[in-house]
């Protein structure tokens, strides 16, 4: 979706809530692979998620799109809510049913089918060795790190989107991915004995 489809699909959700369940189509997966990715957890990454679309519906009518897009405005909130859970703060949890209630969706079954499908390749991705590695080491990284390095890699964002997300200047991003891909190779050599990592 382009900005301009974006931005009139935010508008009419600001008169209208009902329209708002187009945007959590849309939407709902990105957001919900970003939150498993940073948190490691499946059960986490969902209340996560639906938390997040759970306060960007009651807070809508607050967005401005001053130097950022709805897109972006919702990975914030998923990020902090994120940094929110690590630091063990409590916050109301959203399960996703109380959250499609919540928000007037229509299509709660698409939602569930979507959720269910990210969920199942999640689970294929634990299976995986190396990734278990990364995702152990990535944890280890300090909180800035984990983000870019997820949006960068595991969303696959470009580097002006990740500035528009996280909402830093492009010199700071790209600083913070080379730093973070350096820190993580650091923390990945002790694992790296084995033959498949020779170059």
């Amino acid at each position: 979706m382009d900005k301009n489809e974006e931005k009139q699909l935010v508008k009419e959700a600001m008169k209208n809530s009902d329209a708002f369940d187009k945007l959590f189509e849309i939407y709902y997966p990105k957001i919900l692979r970003y939150v498993i990715f940073r948190t490691g957890n499946v059960e986490i990454g969902r209340d996560i998620a639906a938390e997040t679309f759970y306060k960007a519906f009651k807070n809508l009518w607050k967005f401005r799109w001053i130097g950022t897009t709805f897109s972006a405005w919702l990975y914030r909130i998923a990020g902090n809510l994120v940094i929110d859970y690590f630091r063990g703060k409590k916050t109301e949890t959203m399960f996703i049913e109380k959250t499609l209630k919540q928000i007037k969706i229509t299509r709660p079954l698409s939602a569930r089918d979507i959720e269910n499908e990210i969920i199942e390749n999640q689970e294929k991705l634990e299976e995986n060795r190396d990734y278990e590695e990364i995702k152990q080491q990535l944890f280890k990284l300090p909180v800035l790190y984990q983000e870019v390095l997820v949006l960068k890699y595991i969303e696959g964002y470009k580097i002006q989107e990740i500035c528009e997300i996280l909402g830093k200047k492009e010199g700071t991003v790209k600083s913070l991915i080379s730093r973070g891909i350096e820190l993580l190779k650091k923390l990945m050599q002790p694992s790296m004995s084995d033959v498949r990592y020779k170059k």
